[in-house]
Formats: structure tokens, sequence, C-alpha cells
């Protein structure tokens, strides 16, 4: 299961990392699960499941009988919903996803499905690997909230969440770059805080998810906000 894991996440990169840089544009049809299963040299399985994540990220859709298609706009007017122009549009973006996603986690600890906590799981082990604490990608970061927000079944929200992917990737990607600079304590602190949202929805207990989840996005709010943590 764990190696499955790992070249699902392997896989899914590959792809995003062409599609997100032009390489795949928009409407292209992408190779069958047996061509792009050739290509990686694994399992059509872990290419179907690589698929499924790029579809939960919005990347990717499937159209009934013609196979799938990059689905990545680049000129889509929902990355201009409010641009990251400086630390307090930073700020501000943190703070509408404290409400939002703690509302999100509350949904889905009372919702999910087991499929839904196995790809919460996955997004949180993808994040452990590599024998330190918080060394996952910015993506697997992504991966583990767009795994939330999909247990909440609640396709309109599913939506909202995917069309500021941009300013949230900006966020994490930024947190990342100050990973040198933390103590060992902190990224020892942030993913205990994905761990405890984990096991808030794990544990069907709604008003814990909610408080983990807002907990957690709105330590680095807080950091950003009063320069004192970072």
């Amino acid at each position: 299961m764990a190696r499955n894991a790992r070249l699902r996440e392997q896989v899914c990169r590959e792809i995003r990392d062409r599609i997100l840089a032009g390489e795949f544009p928009d409407n292209l049809k992408l190779p069958t699960e047996s061509a792009l299963s050739d290509r990686f040299g694994v399992s059509r399985s872990v290419v179907r499941a690589a698929l499924d994540q790029l579809r939960r990220e919005g990347l990717v859709e499937t159209r009934r009988g013609s196979g799938s298609f990059v689905n990545h706009k680049t000129s889509d007017p929902s990355d201009s919903i409010q641009t990251i122009a400086g630390l307090g549009d930073l700020v501000h973006c943190q703070e509408t996803r404290v409400f939002f996603e703690g509302e999100m986690a509350f949904l889905a600890a009372e919702r999910r499905d087991d499929d839904d906590l196995k790809a919460i799981k996955s997004a949180l082990d993808a994040m452990k690997r590599g024998g330190h604490p918080f060394l996952g990608t910015a993506e697997s970061d992504y991966e583990f909230h767009i795994a939330v927000m999909a247990a909440a079944k609640n396709d309109f929200a599913f939506s909202l969440y995917k069309s500021i992917r941009h300013q949230i990737m900006v966020g994490l990607r930024l947190g990342r770059s100050l990973l040198p600079l933390l103590p060992e304590a902190t990224m020892q602190n942030v993913i205990a805080e994905h761990t405890e949202v984990y096991n808030a929805i794990r544990d069907r207990d709604a008003p814990r998810a909610r408080a983990a989840m807002r907990a957690h996005i709105d330590f680095f709010r807080g950091g950003l906000k009063k320069g004192d943590r970072w």
C-alpha cells in the first residue's frame, strides 16, 4: 500500500508539473491508462489513482466515452478573484480559509466514507515521508486539504475551493520557503496539526475537526500578521 501511494504521488507530480508548465495544454487528451502505465512503468491501478487525484485538484476531467482531458485554464478568470500581491493579501486569504475550511472539516467528519479517509491519510503520509516531519511538498499539503474538502461531499464548496487553488498554493509555497528559519518544534507542531485534523475526521468528531482545522490555518495567518513566529 505504501509503495503504491508513493508511485501514485510520483505519477501525479509528473503529470501535474507538465500541466502547470504548459507542456500539457488545456483540452489536451491524455494518453490512455494503459499507455500512461507503460510510460511511467507502474500498474494501471496506480495511474487510475493518480488521475483521480488530479481530477480532485481540478487539473483533469473525464469525458464519458472520450477519455481524460487536461482541464487547466491558465487564463481562467477564477485566478483573478483576488491576486496575492503581498503579505496583507496572504493574511486575508488565510482568514477566509480559517472559516471556510473549518466548516468543511466539520462536514467531512460527519460525511466521510472509508475512501475519503484513505485519501486524507495518504496525503498526510506523503507530508511525513522522507524521515523528517513537514518535508512534504506544497502539492502534498494541498492534496491533504483538497481531500478533506472532497470528504465534505459538497460539490459547490469543492468548486469554490478549487477556484482559489493558485492563491492557496502561494501561501503553502511561502511556508516551505521559510522552513530553514523555523525551529524543529514548530515543524513538529505543524505536522501534529494535520494529524489532529485527520484523527478528528476519522473519529467522526465534527466540532473537534472544525476546531483543529481552524487552529491549523490560523497558526500561519497569525504568524504572518504578528511577525513573531517566522
